[in-house]
């Protein structure tokens, strides 16, 4: 069996690291800037654009695709000889999840909560949408954008003048209310071509600057707070028909509502740390999903366990020191990436499990440290 990735970042290193124990033959179709996983596949293509016939030609040659990334246009996926067959996330899915207008509006449609929200496309209509949500409010990019990317802050009307100067001529845009968040959620819904689901458990997310920082498990919430992230993470899955792994981020408000934020169609910085500390990862998973194998189970090992990325910063590192010096820790694991340092740039993360006796977050937080102590 022959598994395609579209996207050579590290989500796809991870899916390689997981393929080769399913003996799974793995191709990456890349473009110039992605450095992980290409060095780990016996054959990848890089490629400037993720146009139609460099696609064609890359999933002639594989049994399955998938993607370590949702930015390939849905109509040029549609375009494609035998995608029906091949391709997970299909273009249905990865519409209605990546383009947060869309998304919005789906969630509205099936009745999951969301933030109070309204699109714009212009310059006149993001004044009213400012206007009707008010301030404080959140302006999103509703294509791409990542770690805090096309996210802006509108905390007043020079906010707003200057986001207009910034945007380009053709834009589409959701604007959002401010939540006032109690603690930013998110479960890994694995979904087989049959429709059956299987969720991991609720996860925590700490964000910092927009970018994730740290992901805890178990979290201190109610057991029904728990059982209605669930019921929420797995109608979205439902609704977008995917295959393979969805991360559904939700935000729990300090008035006790849970309120969607994103869906990505793939494996997500949050569910790293299944690989350590559940029975079957992200990973894994995502491919047995896409590739038509049984799931494996999505149950925890460990009483705890805590997720830090390791975030580029400004100066010279020594990666190699860094390494050195996380792996004198106990119970820790270390994922680097292959990735030049560069100031909040993700090159790797550390993931520390625990029964309970030791407290996981502090141990990843002081390996974390102990990382970066090579910096100039």
């Amino acid at each position: 069996m022959r598994l395609g990735i579209v996207g050579g970042g590290q989500l796809a290193q991870m899916m390689i690291q997981a393929a080769i124990s399913l003996g799974i033959e793995v191709e990456v179709l890349a473009s110039p800037s992605d450095t992980p996983a290409p060095r780990y596949v016996a054959r990848s293509t890089i490629a400037n654009a993720f146009d139609a016939s460099n696609l064609q030609q890359f999933i002639d040659h594989c049994d399955f695709v998938t993607f370590d990334h949702e930015v390939i246009k849905a109509d040029i996926l549609r375009s494609l000889d035998g995608y029906q067959e091949k391709v997970f996330p299909t273009p249905h899915t990865l519409e209605l999840s990546s383009r947060k207008a869309t998304c919005r509006r789906l969630m509205v449609e099936i009745g999951l909560p969301t933030p109070k929200f309204e699109i714009a496309t212009n310059n006149k209509e993001l004044a009213d949408a400012i206007e009707t949500i008010g301030l404080p409010a959140i302006v999103k990019s509703s294509f791409g954008g990542y770690d805090g990317r096309g996210v802006f802050e509108v905390l007043n009307e020079d906010d707003l003048i200057q986001l207009k100067s910034t945007l380009p001529s053709e834009f589409e845009v959701v604007v959002e209310e401010f939540i006032d968040v109690d603690k930013e959620l998110s479960i890994i819904v694995v979904r087989e071509k049959s429709g059956e689901l299987y969720s991991y458990p609720l996860l925590e997310t700490l964000q910092e600057q927009q970018m994730c920082s740290e992901v805890y498990y178990p979290v201190q919430v109610a057991a029904t707070v728990e059982a209605r992230a669930k019921e929420i993470a797995e109608a979205a899955a439902q609704a977008v028909e995917n295959v393979g792994v969805l991360a559904v981020e939700m935000f729990l408000s300090k008035d006790g509502n849970i309120i969607v934020n994103e869906l990505a169609p793939r494996p997500h910085n949050s569910g790293h740390l299944t690989i350590e500390a559940m029975v079957t990862s992200q990973f894994e998973n995502h491919i047995r999903a896409v590739c038509s194998l049984p799931i494996g189970s999505v149950e925890p090992l460990f009483e705890s366990a805590t997720m830090a990325n390791l975030i580029g910063v400004d100066g010279e590192l020594d990666q190699e020191i860094g390494r050195r010096e996380v792996l004198k820790f106990d119970r820790v694991h270390l994922h680097l990436y292959g990735k030049l340092n560069r100031n909040r740039r993700k090159i790797g993360h550390i993931t520390v499990v625990g029964d309970g006796s030791k407290n996981t977050t502090e141990i990843a937080r002081q390996a974390r440290d102990c990382f970066f102590v090579a910096t100039s």
